[in-house]
């Protein structure tokens, strides 16, 4: 079977930020539709995101990150900012 997560580094990262995204969310008991506000989004936009359907761009990384309290730096790599 084909793994393309396997193949292509770029699907892991997306992978690991969306990870990142959600537990923040969990932490912070932020819902689909308060973040899609926070970012002025639309809630399909954040359930296509979430679900792997949807690429962020680094502009809509640096967004979210704010939204969420956290830096680019750490959703991106999982390391924060010294």
């Amino acid at each position: 079977m084909y793994n393309a997560y396997l193949t292509n580094p770029l699907l892991m990262l997306e992978k690991d930020i969306i990870i990142r995204i959600k537990k923040r969310m969990i932490e912070r008991d932020l819902k689909q539709a308060a973040l899609a506000y926070e970012l002025g989004w639309d809630q399909t936009k954040i359930s296509k995101l979430l679900n792997t359907r949807y690429s962020p761009k680094l502009s809509e990384v640096e967004s979210i990150a704010k939204v969420l309290s956290l830096s680019p730096q750490y959703l991106i790599f999982g390391i924060e900012k010294t």
